[in-house]
């Protein structure tokens, strides 16, 4: 009876952990697939809260379908129709980010970085593209997630669940694209 018991509990927290998951989409792995997204401060599904003068960081959990003698980490914002670059302090996913290489096909891997989120940039409602590209510049991992950009913390969402209309079109494209 017991067994049943903790059965249930660890299902149930299995549910819950499940449900704080960043909101993200593969947009085009192709040699690689992403299992998990993990941004700090941002444990709950729908749009995250990116605050200006920030390190963010961030940890992609994927299996490498290839083996790759080096991997770089590629950041965009997706704007008005366009993907513009974002630079990061470190490009080389083989170093300081949790991965040595060469990577090898069916093995997981954890990479993680930081995004600093500079004080100019507008406050706007966007998608931010991370794409893992190997030595051949093809593409491991691809991922998409709803940001919006903030120079003050605010309520993730109203007690009944509901976010802004920026928020649902993002989501919206998420959905579709």
């Amino acid at each position: 009876m017991e067994k049943r018991h903790f059965a249930t509990f660890l299902v149930s927290c299995s549910l819950f952990v499940s449900t704080l998951a960043v909101t993200w989409k593969d947009c085009g792995s192709k040699v690689g697939a992403p299992t998990q997204l993990t941004v700090a401060g941002c444990e709950s599904a729908g749009t995250c809260q990116l605050h200006k003068g920030v390190n963010v960081t961030f940890e992609i959990d994927f299996k490498s379908k290839e083996d790759a003698t080096g991997l770089k980490m590629l950041v965009y914002g997706h704007i008005a129709g366009v993907d513009v670059p974002f630079p990061i302090d470190n490009p080389d996913a083989c170093k300081d980010s949790g991965i040595t290489c060469p990577v090898k096909n069916g093995q997981d891997y954890s990479y993680h970085s930081y995004i600093f989120v500079k004080t100019e940039y507008p406050s706007l409602s966007l998608v931010v593209k991370l794409k893992l590209v190997d030595q051949s510049s093809n593409v491991l991992v691809c991922v998409v997630m709803p940001v919006q950009i903030t120079s003050a913390p605010k309520a993730l969402s109203s007690p009944m669940g509901r976010t802004d209309s920026k928020s649902n079109s993002i989501l919206r494209f998420l959905k579709h694209n």
